[in-house]
Parts: structure tokens; sequence; C-alpha cells
């Protein structure tokens, strides 16, 4: 029954989704936020299946249907329109006293792997691109972290709560 439940959410989800794109919506997909915020991004990032220029974005953390899965929507501010959702993979304690996004960084692009919100009191974590290198990391052999980690090449982007 819970994964009738489960595949009618996402189902649901999948047709929002589509509904907005198709029709360029301006409106904003999560209807219960939990955290909005701000950023700005100083290089093209690519954040599961959005690829985001440089630019300033609105950023929505919650649920679309109250009792649903956990998203984060992101928000071109320039324009208003909606740039893509990025799935909650999952949740962990905050690790900073910042709010930000925590980037993994490879030539000329970052790739988005976290949104640490202490105001939360959660650390989200996203799926990463399937061309991205995982290795095993030398201090916990029971980890597996991005390539460019392991040489210092992560970026931690700003988050501003919005207020109001």
């Amino acid at each position: 029954m819970k994964t009738i439940k489960s595949w009618t959410m996402l189902a649901g989800l999948s047709v929002a989704i589509l509904a907005m794109s198709a029709a360029g919506a301006r409106a904003q997909l999560i209807t219960y936020p939990e955290f909005v915020g701000s950023f700005t991004l100083p290089v093209p990032a690519k954040w599961e299946s959005m690829t985001l220029p440089p630019g300033n974005y609105g950023l929505y953390y919650g649920e679309p249907f109250r009792g649903g899965l956990k998203v984060v929507e992101v928000v071109n501010k320039a324009d208003g329109s909606a740039r893509g959702v990025a799935l909650v993979w999952g949740l962990s304690q905050a690790s900073g006293s910042t709010n930000e996004l925590v980037c993994t960084r490879e030539g000329d692009m970052d790739f988005v792997r976290a949104l640490d919100l202490p105001v939360l009191g959660k650390a989200i974590q996203f799926g990463l691109p399937h061309n991205m290198k995982l290795i095993a990391s030398q201090q916990d052999h029971n980890a597996t972290k991005p390539a460019a980690d392991l040489h210092g090449l992560t970026q931690r982007i700003p988050v501003t709560l919005n207020r109001g």
C-alpha cells in the first residue's frame, strides 16, 4: 500500500513538473516550503538534471504536496522562470553554521552535491551526474567521494535566507 502511495505521489509530481515546463510557468511548484532563499552562481553549475548558467537564483526547499517527498526548486531571479527541481537523495545533520550549497569543481563547471541548512539543522544530499568519477577516500575506507574532493576542489556558495 505504501508503495502505491509513493508511486502515485511521484506520478503526480512528474505531471506537475511537465505541466510547468510545457507552459513555461512562473508559478512556484513547492506549496509547503520549509526554506526559501537565494544564491548567486559565479560559474556554470550542474545540479542533477539541471544545467544553470552563472546568475542569481531563488531556492525553495519543501513539499509540492502535503505529506509528500521533499524537493528543491530553483528559479531564475532575472525572469522568474522555473529552472528545475532536484530530488532529495539523503538527509543528515547540518555540518556548518552557514546556509550554503556544497559544490565540487571539475574543469570550469561546479556540480551541486549538497545543500547545508543549519537554520533547519539539515544537510540535504543530491545525486551526482553519471559521468562524475568516484574514488575511495583514504581517510574513510567505507566511503567514496568525488575525485575532485580529494584535491580540495570543493566550493561553498552562500545561500541567503529570504525573510518575509
